[in-house]
């Protein structure tokens, strides 16, 4: 808990869904310790967003993938299959 709660200062304490309360340093954690590497990975396993509100997990996936592409150093090619990979994994 204290690692995440280091990661979560500033923007990265910032909510990744209002309602919700998983937080963006979270995805940073998840990419950092536990080795998560998809945003399906994050907004499904991780955090389980997508598992309790699909809308709010879309809506949130931007943002989710954005932070893993800084931290992973995804080129743009990787930043667009990821988000094709979320929006076919989160369709209604």
């Amino acid at each position: 808990a204290e690692q995440v709660a280091s990661l979560c200062g500033g923007p990265l304490g910032e909510r990744v869904a209002a309602g919700y309360p998983f937080l963006k340093g979270e995805v940073l954690y998840a990419a950092r310790e536990e080795l998560a590497l998809r945003g399906t990975d994050i907004l499904a396993r991780r955090l389980g967003l997508a598992l309790l509100d699909e809308g709010a997990a879309r809506g949130s996936a931007g943002a989710v993938l954005e932070l893993l592409a800084g931290e992973l150093g995804w080129d743009l090619d990787r930043l667009a299959a990821e988000r094709r990979e979320v929006a076919e994994a989160l369709l209604d």
